[in-house]
C-alpha cells in the first residue's frame, strides 16, 4: 500500500444510517435534539445506488479534510471510538479510495430526505466493514488520539516514527481482519437491526 491515511469518526454498530456516537463537536450539539445520532458517518458503510460508499470525516483543525495534490489511489482506514470502552477500533476500510478535499453537501448514500444536510470528502467503490463482534481488540496511541485523520504514506507526506509505529500496527491488524471482512457490505451482507 503506497498511499495509506487513517480517519476517526464517531461510533456506530453498521454505519448504514443508525445512531452514532462520539465526542465530535456536531454530534455533542444534538444531544437531545431530533437530528441526534445521525452525522454523516452514520452512512459510511452503506453503499449508494451508483455502487459508490461516501465517507464523511469530522473536520480536522475545524476546518480541513483530508487531501493530496495525489487524491486517488488510497486505502483509507476507518476507526471509531466505542463509547463504552478505552482505545480505537478499525471499524473498516475503503481501498482506491478518492480523496475529495472538501465536503460536499448531499450524501448519495443516505437517500432522499437525509442525503440534503449530510457532507462527505471521500468515495470509494471497494469498502471493507468490520462487524461488531469483531471489534474486540481496541487500541491507543497519542498520534490517534489527536486528530481525526492522518496520512501514513504517499506523495508528500513525511514519515516520522510516530508515523511508521501506527502504519505497522494497522497493516497488521487489516490482515487480520481481511479473513473477517465484509467486502462490500450492502443491506444482505451486513443488515443494520437498528434501521
Amino acid at each position: 500500500m503506497n498511499k495509506i491515511l487513517w480517519v476517526k469518526f464517531g461510533w456506530s454498530e453498521f454505519y448504514r444510517g443508525g445512531p452514532v456516537d462520539g465526542n465530535f463537536g456536531w454530534l455533542n450539539e444534538q444531544r437531545g435534539k431530533k437530528a441526534e445520532g445521525r452525522g454523516g458517518e452514520a452512512f459510511n458503510f452503506m453503499r449508494a445506488d451508483d455502487g459508490v460508499y461516501y465517507c464523511y470525516v469530522p473536520p480536522q483543525a475545524g476546518d480541513y479534510a483530508p487531501q493530496n495534490d495525489s487524491n486517488s489511489g488510497w486505502t483509507v482506514v476507518c476507526l471509531a471510538k466505542n463509547p463504552k470502552r478505552k482505545g480505537v477500533h478499525i471499524v473498516g476500510w475503503y481501498e482506491n479510495a478518492t480523496l475529495i478535499g472538501y465536503w460536499k453537501n448531499g450524501n448519495p448514500a443516505a437517500g432522499a430526505g437525509l442525503g440534503g444536510g449530510l457532507s462527505y470528502c471521500i468515495t470509494s467503490a471497494s469498502a471493507f466493514f468490520v462487524k461488531p463482534e469483531d471489534r474486540k481488540s481496541p487500541f491507543s496511541d497519542p498520534s490517534v488520539r489527536q486528530g481525526k485523520f492522518s496520512f501514513l504514506a504517499g506523495p508528500g507526506v513525511n514519515v516520522d516514527e510516530n508515523k511508521q509505529r501506527v502504519l505497522k500496527l494497522l497493516l497488521s491488524r487489516l490482515a487480520a481482519f481481511r479473513s473477517v471482512a465484509i467486502h462490500n457490505p450492502d443491506d444482505t451482507l451486513a443488515p443494520d437491526p437498528e434501521v
